[in-house]
């Protein structure tokens, strides 16, 4: 049964990935503005909005515009087949293929993975809950002065086991869901999320600031990963959105 959970979530990841490698290979391929506004045209009935439709000038927004109003997702891709006539990439066909076959073959999981995503993860076991007790028992509230960087410490990043970051997730997730506040769009980009996708981000939670860090954070790993690459990517975001204090939370909680 674990072992089954474990290969499901694995498919989910992979998934997440082909998905986001599909859209940046939709919008390489149409990157002309001939190119765009025939895109445009294929998806026009979809957006219905002549006047918003105007508004954008790359593929990468009128597919952000989509997802916004959830037209179009991981689990929702018949839109990108539209697209296939426009891109004309055999690349883009093939993958696109493989990623529908791969989709229905274990759908009723994927979405599972996706929707437990879409609530934000809020649900945290008691296990979690009582190590991040532990791990922030002692916390760094206070402001530390700016301090001459020392590049050769920098370059140090302690190792972190793939299993204690799975188990500490949700609680990182939680954590910085609540502190980031209106700092969420400079820690996307120093997650190296997209302008279209930090834009579709707000597009669905106008009025939420940390349901836009729980999917900030959700789209960065989405990209690159569970585990030691994307807990690295991310202390170094923390860091240059200034937020050393977090990243300091954030290090206790995985030592």
């Amino acid at each position: 049964m674990a072992a089954a959970l474990l290969q499901d979530r694995a498919v989910y990841e992979q998934l997440c990935k082909d998905y986001l490698n599909l859209k940046t290979l939709a919008c390489g391929c149409c990157h002309s503005p001939e190119a765009v506004q025939r895109c445009k045209e294929a998806l026009r009935e979809e957006i219905n909005s002549a006047r918003k439709l105007g508004r954008l000038n790359q593929l990468e927004q009128v597919l952000a515009l989509l997802e916004a109003r959830n037209a179009l997702s991981m689990i929702k891709v018949g839109l990108l087949g539209r697209l296939q006539p426009v891109v004309q990439d055999e690349e883009f066909g093939r993958r696109l293929s493989g990623f529908k076959v791969l989709l229905d073959r274990s759908f009723t999981s994927v979405r599972r993975y996706y929707l437990e995503d879409l609530r934000h993860r809020d649900r945290r076991t008691l296990l979690e809950k009582e190590l991040e007790q532990v791990k922030l028992a002692d916390p760094e509230d206070i402001p530390q002065p700016e301090t001459p960087i020392n590049l050769e410490k920098s370059k140090q990043t302690p190792q972190v086991d793939s299993t204690a970051y799975q188990v500490c997730r949700l609680g990182i997730f939680d954590l910085l869901a609540r502190e980031i506040s209106r700092d969420w769009n400079a820690l996307g980009r120093n997650l190296q999320l997209s302008a279209g996708s930090l834009y579709a981000i707000e597009e669905r939670h106008p009025r939420d600031v940390r349901a836009r860090v729980q999917e900030v954070l959700e789209q960065a790993e989405a990209e690159h990963g569970m585990g030691a690459g994307f807990v690295r990517l991310l202390g170094e975001a923390l860091v240059s959105t200034r937020r050393k204090d977090l990243k300091r939370k954030l290090d206790k909680m995985l030592s």
